[in-house]
């Protein structure tokens, strides 16, 4: 019985291996490329910088990507994975991170996704002045 789960298994992997990682390649640059369209005009400042975590390896687990747009000398690192979009600020100035917006989200369609990415953009966009000055927004 042991055998047939090992040959399973094999199989499962050969045919599929490579989905995983693409699937979440996907996801990552699809969350990049919608935090680019909502933020609209703060992207063509040349003090704003969105990058993905390139250390982090694929597939991640349990559908996280995350970003980080870098304002002057601050962070903002978005988080998204399991119903919830997470915002934290890091400051040169100061140590370690904070989490400045969390939103959350019933289902996994797109469109609560989405709806909740653009909540977060629009709290970044309202604040964008502050972080630049490298303040946490009260």
């Amino acid at each position: 019985m042991v055998w047939l789960g090992r040959i399973i298994v094999a199989i499962y992997n050969f045919l599929f291996s490579g989905a995983e990682e693409r699937a979440s390649i996907r996801r990552q640059e699809s969350f990049e490329r919608r935090i680019r369209e909502e933020l609209g005009d703060l992207m063509n400042d040349p003090a704003v910088l969105l990058e993905s975590d390139r250390t982090a390896s694929h597939p991640r687990p349990f559908g996280y990507v995350t970003a980080t747009l870098q304002i002057a000398s601050n962070e903002l690192v978005f988080t998204d994975g399991r119903g919830e979009l997470e915002l934290t600020y890091a400051s040169e100035g100061i140590p370690g991170r904070e989490t400045v917006w969390r939103g959350t989200y019933e289902t996994r369609r797109d469109e609560d996704r989405y709806a909740c990415l653009y909540r977060c953009c629009l709290y970044i966009r309202d604040n964008s002045d502050i972080f630049k000055l490298g303040r946490r927004p009260s």
